[in-house]
């Protein structure tokens, strides 16, 4: 699951993917593309299909930012160098939203699979951006809400304390009970 992350800088605040992200594919794509060129003669399809989803792994963008000096917001996703870029204005949005919800739920008690085993659902939750005239939701991002574990909430106040746009939160965000080694038992993990 790849989480977006928090960076202000000076009157702008980007929520983009970090650039440790990177880094593993970086490195499976310098391997195998050294690979491809010193050992030419032996390159399979294979080889090449790795190289390709290293390579999109790499250059996959998802940022969005918020800049208070145009009151603008700009989206850009995509793998380089085919990135959509999509810019909102400021009095163009009517709100930032938190939405949680469980994934598969269509308002029946109980659904059930092909094979009559009961769905597991799964805490949901969607960050998004709410247009004043049509209503649209801008979908910035959609997460599992124990991955999440209470970022993409904090992101949302983040970034509408940076824009001064309202937040709706339909509910607080979940996180469980703080613990610390020090809660434990000195003798928990001793077997005598």
């Amino acid at each position: 699951m790849l989480k977006l992350k928090i960076k202000v800088i000076k009157d702008i605040l980007y929520y983009k993917l970090p650039l440790y992200s990177r880094i593993p594919y970086l490195i499976i794509f310098v391997i195998l593309l050294w690979g491809v060129f010193t050992h030419i003669a032996t390159v399979n399809l294979i080889i090449i299909l790795f190289v390709v989803i290293s390579y999109i792994g790499l250059a996959y963008v998802e940022k969005w930012t918020f800049d208070n000096t145009t009151n603008t917001i700009t989206e850009a996703g995509g793998v380089f160098p085919f990135v959509k870029i999509h810019t909102y204005n400021y009095e163009d949005i009517s709100r930032v939203d938190i939405e949680h919800f469980f994934r598969g739920e269509t308002g029946e008690a109980e659904t059930q699979n092909k094979k009559g085993k009961r769905r597991q659902r799964r805490a949901m939750l969607t960050l998004s951006l709410i247009e004043k005239v049509s209503g649209n939701q801008i979908k910035i991002e959609i997460i599992d809400e124990k991955s999440s574990a209470g970022r993409s909430e904090s992101a949302a106040i983040s970034i509408a304390q940076h824009t001064g746009l309202p937040l709706k939160q339909d509910r607080e965000a979940s996180k469980g009970p703080k613990m610390h080694m020090s809660d434990l038992q000195k003798n928990m993990f001793d077997p005598h």
